[in-house]
């Protein structure tokens, strides 16, 4: 190796030596600030030590459906992830636009959706499944098949041809 060479290499090393000093230095200095405890008699300090889990929520509530007459169609709702802050609890209502009828014009055809075998009323929201953090019925991977039928009597009496429509809205809701 030259002489040229040999200083090259030197200065080199001393560099890389000098950088990573320095980058432990910007390391140390970025974090937290330790206590200091002094030598005379008892001394302690706290150092708190936290995990944050990302909380969130998701619903599936089948697809619509067409009826048949006199036979029962499934609708479910199914919560596959509930985690809520504590002390917080979810809510899942439904409402129908237009007080559980079918309708066509100015014609209607009542049906009936209901929630092990008890008929929901039009109020103006019903709970389908409620609760969360051991409290009430709810936890992940809660779920509810609701019935949904109309009566063959009903249908016959339909004025018009075509689709006889409602909107069913379920909403979910996150509170105290």
């Amino acid at each position: 190796m030259t002489k040229k060479m040999t200083k090259t290499a030197l200065i080199s090393l001393v560099a890389v030596l000098v950088l990573a000093a320095v980058c432990t230095a910007l390391v140390f200095t970025g974090t937290a600030s330790a206590a200091t405890l002094s030598n005379s008699g008892e001394s302690s300090t706290g150092v708190e030590v936290k995990y944050h889990v990302e909380g969130g929520w998701e619903v599936e509530i089948g697809a619509g459906m067409t009826l048949v007459p006199d036979e029962e169609s499934d609708l479910n709702v199914k919560v596959t992830k509930a985690i809520l802050e504590n002390g917080k609890n979810l809510s899942i209502t439904v409402h129908s636009t237009n007080n559980y009828a079918l309708q066509n014009g100015d014609d209607s055809l009542a049906y009936t959706l209901t929630k092990d075998g008890t008929p929901f009323v039009n109020t103006s929201k019903e709970t389908v499944l409620s609760g969360i953090n051991g409290k009430s019925n709810l936890t992940e991977d809660a779920d509810v098949t609701l019935k949904v039928k109309v009566e063959k009597s009903v249908t016959d009496k339909a004025k018009y041809s075509g689709d006889y429509t409602d909107t069913l809205t379920f909403t979910v809701t996150v509170a105290q």
